[in-house]
This record gives C-alpha cells, structure tokens and sequence, in this order.
C-alpha cells in the first residue's frame, strides 16, 4: 500500500489484550471483555435496579465510568430522539450516585431507545453497543460525530458485517475500521436467538449509531448509579450466627 494510501487507512484497536487501568502489567483478553460487556447489556433492567457491590476505583468502574461521556449531552440527544423525555430530563450530573427518580428516567430511555431502534436485528444495536464501551477509538469517533455548537449531528452511512463483525465509514478522506470479536458476536445471536447470516451487511446512518452508542451509555450509567449493596451486607455480617428454630 501506498505511504498517502495508508495515511488515509486509519485501522483501529485491532490488539487482543486490553490494559487494565493503573495495572500496567496487568491485561484482559478483549473476547473476554467483550462477552462481560455483552452480558452487562443484555442484563433485564427496571427502574427498581439492583443491589450492586460498587468501587470506584476498579478497572469495571473505570469502563463504565468512560462510556457515559454521551450523557453530558443528553439535552441535546433527548430532544432529538424523544421530546417527551426531555421534558422529564432532571440536572442530574453524577452518574454513579444513586437518586430517586434517576433510574426510572434512565430505564425509560432506554425502553425508548430501543423502541426507535426497532428496524435493526437486537445483536447489531448489543455490538455496536459493545464496541462503544470496549473500544476507546471507536467511543471517540462516535462522540465526535455530535457537534455540539450546531447542535446537529455529521451525516454518514456506516456498513457493519454481521458476519466478520466489522463495520466501516469514512469521513473527512479518512476510512475508519473497527472490529468486534467474530466468536462472541456468534455466541451472542445464538444467546438471543437471532441466526448471524453470511454477507449481510446493515447500512447505520450515524444517527442510528449515536442512537445505539446511547443506549449503551445509559445501561452503563444504570449500573453506576444503581444503589450500593454494602449495606445490606454489612448488616448481614452483623447478623448472629446462630439459628433458632421453633
């Protein structure tokens, strides 16, 4: 390939171990990963939430922590997907601090979300979903496609293989390339009963895909702010050992 070729080439992230943060000898193999995130995003969610163990400072945390940066901008995406909920949107601005009202909003966007996103099969809305989370560059590229002082968002046409688990644009002369893990992506129709169908390639217009990266940022964003089962387990370890039986 040609040096101007390859300069306009822009391969992402291809890498099969992913660092773990303020661990520099420490690594995750990426299908790993990805089949955490996937598990995360498939997970049954309702306003009521979950009891979760929470720390601030684990690699976890840090993941989720980093894929909720689209929710800084959730004026400006609500009144784009839902006018109704942006009039239920609150001043919320931590996203790991449990708040009443802040989980139903977020569990009903979400429900909205995929409402909208009714037209493409669940597995490419979980990849894509997956990738936002997992894959650093890929977050940046999809963030950078809202520009927030034209409160508009850059027209493009992705295609992602179902198959391969690629998916492709280009923008600017620059042809970017990402890539979700072929096994786990397999693995994942089977789980949700969908058939991964060979060359079946789905055109995402980039509102679909700052649609289906939203969505990912608001489950991440449910789990942070889900309340902390210290508590509970605090007072079970307080709890007397012995049993007395009537």
């Amino acid at each position: 390939m040609k040096e101007a070729e390859s300069s306009k080439l822009q391969q992402i992230s291809t890498s099969v171990w992913v660092p773990i943060p303020q661990c520099s000898s420490w690594y995750v193999g990426r299908d790993d990963l990805e089949r955490i995130v996937l598990s995360m995003l498939r997970l049954p969610w309702t306003p009521f939430s979950y009891l979760i163990w929470k720390s601030n400072n684990g690699f976890w945390h840090s993941l989720l922590r980093e894929s909720t940066g689209l929710l800084d901008h959730l004026p400006l995406l609500t009144a784009r997907f839902d006018t109704v909920l942006e009039r239920k949107l609150g001043t919320w601005k931590d996203w790991n601090r449990f708040e009443p009202g802040k989980t139903d909003f977020l569990a009903e966007l979400t429900a909205s979300l995929e409402d909208s996103l009714f037209e493409y099969p669940s597995l490419t809305r979980l990849s894509i979903g997956v990738l936002y989370i997992t894959n650093v560059d890929f977050c940046a590229q999809i963030n950078a496609l809202l520009d927030t002082q034209s409160r508009t968002f850059i027209n493009l046409v992705a295609k992602f293989d179902t198959k391969s688990g690629k998916i492709e644009w280009e923008r600017d002369s620059t042809r970017y390339e990402f890539s979700f893990q072929s096994p786990v992506l397999e693995e994942g129709a089977q789980e949700i009963g969908e058939e991964v169908v060979g060359d079946d390639v789905v055109e995402l217009k980039s509102t679909d895909l700052i649609a289906m990266a939203l969505w990912a940022a608001v489950r991440c964003a449910l789990w942070r702010c889900s309340p902390s089962s210290k508590p509970l387990l605090r007072f079970i370890k307080s709890m007397d050992s012995v049993a007395h039986v009537k």
